[in-house]
């Protein structure tokens, strides 16, 4: 469990889990926009669209502190994605690991890869483990033969799974709003599995 939580962090740092755009400045979150995803976004019941209702009621409904859209969240605080990575603290990085500038600095062995992450924060090329199957990547990406997560590809006989399209031949999160909707949530126009959250910034 442990490896897999550390993985998703390495697949949003490497920019190609969740929409591959990664930003990050210090003491704010830093957010992905990609993934993978099936051909166009879906609705039905239970789904949420525009960031707005579900069939469950109003976006009111949503626990505290969480957020479809940026003016659900009150007090200066920022509705960040599902996957955010929030930079700041002593380091500046958001991974821990020894500083690489490539793979063949890290070490690493067929059976334990390790790769060197570029962090999406203090932009250090740092050693972290790399993936040795698909399953260690999360929905719609899966494991290159470098240790990296990349988008996984897609076709009509191959399709992405629900809240992502293929675009190119590659899943990608799949886009919501304007009456299109998502199995899951619409997180500030993308869709995602669960709800964004209301995050104040740094101190």
């Amino acid at each position: 469990m442990a490896r897999a939580l550390l993985l998703s962090l390495v697949w949003i740092a490497v920019g190609c889990g969740d929409d591959g755009e990664t930003t990050a400045s210090t003491g704010t979150a830093t957010s992905t926009a990609t993934g993978t995803a099936n051909s166009g976004a879906s609705s039905g019941s239970g789904t949420t669209t525009d960031g707005g209702t579900t069939d469950g009621g109003t976006t009111d409904a949503l626990p505290a502190g969480m957020c479809l859209t940026q003016d659900q969240c009150e007090n200066g605080a920022s509705c960040d994605p599902p996957g955010t990575v929030f930079c700041g603290g002593a380091t500046g990085c958001a991974l821990d690991g020894a500083a690489c500038v490539d793979d063949g600095a890290c070490g690493g062995s067929p059976g334990a890869p390790a790769i060197c992450v570029t962090d999406p924060c203090c932009q250090m090329g740092i050693c972290q483990p790399g993936c040795l199957g698909d399953a260690e990547c999360g929905s719609a990406a899966e494991c290159g033969a470098d240790g990296r997560c990349v988008p996984a590809p897609c076709d009509a006989m191959s399709p992405c799974p629900a809240d992502f399209t293929c675009t190119a031949g590659l899943c990608a999160r799949a886009s919501c709003g304007g009456g299109v909707g998502c199995v899951g949530f619409c997180v500030l126009g993308l869709c995602y599995a669960s709800p964004g959250n209301c995050n104040l910034p740094a101190a």
